[in-house]
């Protein structure tokens, strides 16, 4: 298989060499080597002083291949520091830490999301778990809207306002459930300023003020 198919389909770059391709249960495995740098940093004391130290292997989920479920099996070199005895593996550039997916996997699976496929039929068209589909989605919406900027809406409408509420409930995310609840209950009110443009807001903290004199 040619690198630049892995490149350009699945994101795969030169530190990884292609072994073989493996056909099981209706998927597609594809057998993936790291290839092992001439020269290597150790990630906690900086030294250069490294040696390989065998190989793990993993297993992930990439994009389909049409109607095929796709796998990269991967050989990964570790490596040991004589300097500071701490052993470390190969950086894999196309996913994260520990999880069982690629980035263009992750996307993908927001991508369906997007179109307003539920998180199940997402899980099932996939193969995959409805806790990891939901676990994309929690990590996007929390690097995304965490911090959202406000300061340039001036009107909220009805029907986008209890969709967003459904689909933060649906992600079962504490803080936004919360707030899509707390939303939910105050709607009428919310959406009634846009239509009068009328607010309590000047009588509320005037009797806050009195409150804070009378206490004095």
């Amino acid at each position: 298989m040619e690198l630049s198919f892995l490149y350009h389909g699945f994101g795969i770059d030169r530190s990884y060499h292609y072994n073989a391709t493996e056909y099981k249960d209706k998927s597609i495995i594809l057998k993936l080597k790291s290839i092992a740098s001439e020269k290597v940093t150790c990630p906690n004391c900086g030294s250069t002083d490294v040696i390989r130290y065998g190989v793990i292997q993993r297993t992930i989920h990439n994009l389909p291949i049409g109607s095929n479920r796709t796998h990269l099996n991967l050989t990964v070199q570790r490596y040991q520091c004589k300097s500071c005895g701490k052993v470390h593996q190969a950086d894999i550039p196309f996913t994260h830490g520990n999880v069982s997916y690629t980035y263009r996997f992750g996307r993908y699976i927001l991508d369906l999301l997007r179109m307003g496929t539920t998180i199940t039929d997402v899980a099932k068209h996939l193969g995959v778990g409805w806790d990891m589909v939901k676990d994309i989605h929690k990590h996007y919406l929390r690097s995304k809207y965490s911090h959202p900027d406000i300061s340039k809406v001036s009107r909220i409408a009805g029907e986008q306002l209890r969709c967003w509420c459904e689909r933060a409930v649906e992600n079962e995310l504490p803080a936004m459930v919360k707030v899509a609840n707390t939303l939910l209950a105050k709607q009428t009110g919310i959406l009634a300023w846009y239509d009068c443009k009328v607010t309590n807001a000047i009588l509320e903290g005037t009797n806050n003020k009195v409150k804070v004199i009378n206490r004095k």
